[in-house]
């Protein structure tokens, strides 16, 4: 596993974040903590799966890459009555999340997945992009039972919640 740990948490004297990343280069998921909230992030798990193919542009096959990485964040003291929480960050490729003709079966795949993660890996926080598939993201995870609260950016609505908690 990929680990990050602080100095002594105290004054902070590299300000900054830990961060953990997936093992590709570019863009990827993270999930990052203030170094003077957290001693140490751990990376659990991360994944990468296609949710199908498509033709770019330049007519090149290019796979619908969708990404999962979780990992543990440990506080300098407890928080919220807990020592650490564990964080699943996500990117949910455009074509799989709108359930379009060719990516069902990958949409399908990537929800397994991740609910297998969460209730494995025991998640606490679940975030990211889920693009087109956001408005599913609560009820699919509150019929799971496994997350404690679900954040996303709710771009589309002025009225629509950014957190949700799941019950």
């Amino acid at each position: 596993p990929n680990i990050v740990v602080a100095g002594n948490g105290c004054d902070d004297p590299w300000s900054g974040w830990h961060v953990v990343r997936g093992d590709e280069d570019g863009s990827t998921c993270i999930v990052a903590g203030k170094r003077s909230v957290f001693k140490s992030v751990t990376r659990l798990e991360w994944h990468r799966t296609s949710g199908g193919q498509y033709k770019s542009k330049s007519k090149q096959v290019v796979h619908a890459w969708s990404r999962i990485i979780v990992a543990e964040l440990v506080f300098w003291t407890p928080r919220c009555g807990r020592e650490k929480v564990v964080v699943c960050s996500v990117h949910m490729h455009r074509d799989p999340a709108a359930r379009r003709s060719g990516f069902v079966k990958g949409a399908d795949e990537f929800w397994l997945g991740l609910h297998h993660r969460i209730a494995r890996l025991q998640v606490n926080i679940i975030g990211g992009d889920f693009n087109m598939a956001l408005w599913n993201v609560v009820p699919s995870l509150r019929k799971e039972r496994v997350v404690a609260l679900v954040s996303a950016y709710a771009w589309l609505s002025s009225t629509a919640k950014s957190i949700h908690e799941v019950d």
